[in-house]
């Protein structure tokens, strides 16, 4: 966005005096409209299963890997002042996924395909639908936009986009993308432990 400001003139003019956070916003509600077939997968959802206030989640944590641990504080802190919230999670790993629906009492999931542990989601071959799965996703996106409460990790595009579209008020967003590289023995740790978990392979 930096590199376009230069050509903020003209009927581009108004452009200049938004933030980039604004100006992106901007594009995905008025220009990046969702096909009207998706709209409907994402109105029908929401209908039908959102069905109290709900925090929405997202998980990446496969070729990328959120904050998991700092997700899973946040969530258990709100849940604290507000137990009945629902979740709706968003992941890439079904590992994750089984995990939260362990933990938590209210979490739904919108139904797609889902790929080894620790592997990436999309464009792999053993996929039995490429489109199918990459609008699965893009479902995913639009209803976490939909929730009352947001927890993502900024450190994947998938999560920055979803605060972009997020009609969620800037207080219920929650961000805990790390700010710097944990100390060693912690990384050590959290490697262990998800291996031991089966949140990722070596594959």
């Amino acid at each position: 966005m930096d590199l376009l400001r230069g050509h903020f003139h003209g009927p581009f003019e108004p452009l200049s005096q938004l933030g980039t956070k604004e100006i992106l916003t901007r594009l995905l509600r008025e220009d990046l409209v969702l096909h009207p077939e998706i709209r409907e997968c994402v109105d029908q959802f929401k209908a039908g299963r959102f069905i109290r206030k709900t925090v929405g989640v997202h998980v990446r944590y496969s070729d990328h890997r959120a904050c998991l641990w700092a997700t899973l504080k946040k969530l258990n802190t709100l849940l604290k002042h507000e137990p009945e919230l629902q979740v709706f999670l968003s992941t890439d790993n079904i590992q994750i996924k089984n995990m939260f629906e362990d933990i938590y009492p209210l979490v739904i999931t919108a139904p797609h395909w889902y790929s080894t542990p620790g592997l990436r989601l999309h464009g792999r071959e053993d996929c039995p639908d490429l489109i199918k799965s990459g609008i699965e996703a893009v479902v995913d996106l639009y209803l976490l936009a939909e929730c009352d409460y947001l927890i993502i990790d900024t450190s994947s595009s998938f999560s920055y986009i979803a605060e972009l579209l997020a009609i969620a008020p800037d207080s219920n967003i929650f961000d805990v993308k790390r700010r710097g590289k944990l100390p060693v023995p912690f990384r050590r740790l959290n490697w262990r432990l998800m291996f031991r978990l089966g949140m990722f392979s070596w594959v």
